[in-house]
């Protein structure tokens, strides 16, 4: 039987032989590595902006997706609404319903799309944090 120290040990040596990554990415690097086909399931660290009907993740909160290299979309269509359900701040005054620095959990793709290189579905889990509180969230099966 292992201690928890090299429980811990053996799961990131194992995470590590199978290509998975212990810390999260920056947007940068998940746009240069998304692609085509079945994608890879990875956690990018960002700043997260979240309207009623799409999100995206950029580099930081001053970054715009003006660029192909600015942004990934984060696809998950009731987004707003779970951050809204957590309880978190809404902001008044512009279509951006929410933002805040986030760690969010999914499969990544290339799209194809000039403003938004890469998208993130089939989102498992998303770390929001908006002036100090956390909300963790996932989805819910329909």
């Amino acid at each position: 039987m292992l201690d928890s120290q090299s429980a811990v040990h053996f799961a990131r040596v194992l995470a590590a032989a199978l290509g998975f990554r212990a810390d999260p990415m920056q947007v940068n690097e998940a746009l240069l590595k998304a692609t085509h086909g079945a994608g890879a399931v990875v956690t990018v660290r960002g700043y997260l902006v979240v309207a009623s009907t799409f999100a995206y993740l950029s580099e930081s909160r001053t970054a715009e997706p003006q660029s192909s290299a600015a942004a990934v979309m984060v696809v998950w269509p009731g987004l707003a609404d779970a951050l809204l359900d957590a309880g978190a701040p809404v902001k008044v005054g512009s279509m951006v319903l929410f933002a805040g620095d986030a760690e969010v959990r999914g499969t990544l793709n290339k799209t194809g799309m000039g403003l938004v290189p890469a998208a993130i579905h089939t989102v498992t889990h998303i770390t929001y944090v908006h002036d100090g509180e956390q909300f963790n969230l996932e989805p819910q099966e329909t």
